[in-house]
């Protein structure tokens, strides 16, 4: 179950990451209120994909899996962070 969901949610990280890194964030063209409205759904997107990681880490420990790290998602987070 893990092997296909795990890959998955590391791909929508990085793809998360890259929208997130878009130069327009940091750009005065973009209106403030477009720029707020954006960068909040970007920032709901990254809590889901924390949550689901924090569900497969779960389901990894109950079954006596090895422990995913979620590097990509752990990146975005902080740049999330940083544009939020």
């Amino acid at each position: 179950m893990t092997t296909k969901l795990i890959p998955e949610l590391e791909r929508e990280a990085h793809e998360l990451d890259s929208k997130v890194n878009d130069k327009k964030y940091i750009s005065e063209e973009l209106e403030l209120s477009v720029a707020i409205k954006e960068l909040t759904e970007l920032n709901e997107i990254c809590k889901a994909l924390d949550e689901r990681s924090k569900n497969y880490n779960h389901y990894e420990k109950t079954l006596n899996l090895p422990f995913s790290r979620f590097e990509d998602l752990e990146i975005t987070k902080l740049d999330v962070t940083l544009r939020y």
